[in-house]
This record gives C-alpha cells, structure tokens and sequence, in this order.
C-alpha cells in the first residue's frame, strides 16, 4: 500500500489546503477562516458535486458544507455494512450520528442534482 501526500499554505496564512492518495482514492481537506474545515475523497470515475462534510472528525453530527440538498444518503462502516439511512436532507441540516461507535465511516450521498458522492469521515 503507497501513498503521496502535499500541502500548501496561503500567504495569509488563513487557508490551508492539504491532499493524499492512497489504494482507496483521493482525499483532501481544504480550511479557511471563511468556510470551517471540508473533508472531500475524490475516486475515479465518481460524479463528483462541490460539497463536502464538517466537522471531521465528527462528535454527534455531521452537516454537508454549503447549500446542499442530499434525496438520500447512507452511512456504511469500514466494511461496506450499511448502518443508517435517510432521505431528503435540507441544507444545513444535520445528520446525527447517535449509537455510532468511534471510528472511520463512508457517507454516500445522493445530491438533489443527480450526482452522487462519497466521504469518508471519523467519529471521535
């Protein structure tokens, strides 16, 4: 299993921009004062929308970043078992993540616009 990984910081200091790939796909994180911290993994092939999640790691919830608008979504564990799901999630609203023990998880999201997405988030 390899990986690369780069990171790049803005003149200001403000804004943050992070990247790694390995075996599962593209991550990145991207921070600024402005827009809180968004997780993104990017995988070959996969729609992709101008979204992401926060806060990641998560406590007891999770939100899309911006003005999503999700028709449904799933949260699997690492093995790909589905172990929530739900449906028209507004902008802004929360996902909560009650009973979820710690640990790594997908959220697969399926935007009002027809694209699909996946995100990789932990529970601390």
């Amino acid at each position: 299993n390899q990986s690369l990984s780069l990171a790049n910081c803005s003149n200001s200091g403000k804004d943050l921009f992070a990247m790694w790939a390995d075996s599962l796909g593209i991550m990145y994180k991207h921070s600024s004062s402005n827009a809180g911290t968004v997780w993104r993994m990017i995988k070959p092939g996969m729609p992709q929308s101008n979204s992401g999640i926060y806060p990641n790691p998560a406590g007891s919830w999770i939100r899309m970043a911006g003005d999503e608008v999700l028709r449904d979504y799933t949260i699997s564990d690492a093995t790909g078992r589905e172990l929530r799901k739900g449906s028209r999630l507004s902008a802004g609203e929360a996902i909560r993540l009650g009973g979820l023990a710690r640990g790594f998880y997908l959220l697969h999201a399926a935007h009002e616009n027809g694209s699909e997405s996946t995100y990789k988030f932990t529970i601390k």
